[in-house]
């Protein structure tokens, strides 16, 4: 059993040995997920971090959701009806804010610096309709677009090399 500590938001988080850390790690790069999206389309703006896990087994998702004593569980997400049903870990920006600056990310380091970037600025804030200010929102801006191309499949690949 992982010792716990109660957090500043009330929550627990997980004290990871450095086995934990390093499955946690290695999980987030391969099977994880990191996403900065401002939705426009709202008169104030509004403002999604977060990020999460993906898998068809939900035993390895809802082990890890033990270990960081965090997250929420989404079950049977399946695109088409020949697929295996797909869970979800999602870790909202106050997981995030505990958990990414522990992470020894290899492939998903980009990403997780301007994740940590991203929630330095908004500080728990502009996430409710609260009016986002101009230089702050231009950074946000800057940072997800950033976080968009770094998340394209295949963009670190060279000509050829798509795919493998």
């Amino acid at each position: 059993m992982t010792p716990s500590t109660i957090n500043k938001e009330g929550g627990f988080i997980s004290l990871m040995n450095q086995y934990e850390l390093g499955y946690i790690s290695a999980f987030m790069d391969g099977e994880g997920y990191l996403m900065i999206s401002i939705r426009k389309n709202r008169p104030l703006g509004q403002v999604f971090i977060e990020g999460g896990f993906y898998n068809t087994n939900k035993k390895v998702l809802e082990d890890i959701q033990n270990i960081i004593k965090c997250g929420r569980m989404i079950y049977g997400l399946s695109r088409y009806k020949t697929t295996k049903p797909l869970h979800q870990l999602k870790l909202n920006r106050t997981a995030l804010r505990q958990i990414l600056p522990r992470l020894k990310l290899k492939i998903k380091n980009q990403q997780q610096k301007l994740l940590l970037e991203a929630l330095d600025l908004t500080n728990g804030s502009y996430c409710k309709g609260i009016p986002i200010p101009d230089h702050i929102r231009s950074k946000l801006v800057e940072l997800e677009l950033k976080n968009k191309l770094l998340n394209k499949r295949g963009i670190n690949n060279k000509k050829g090399d798509e795919g493998s």
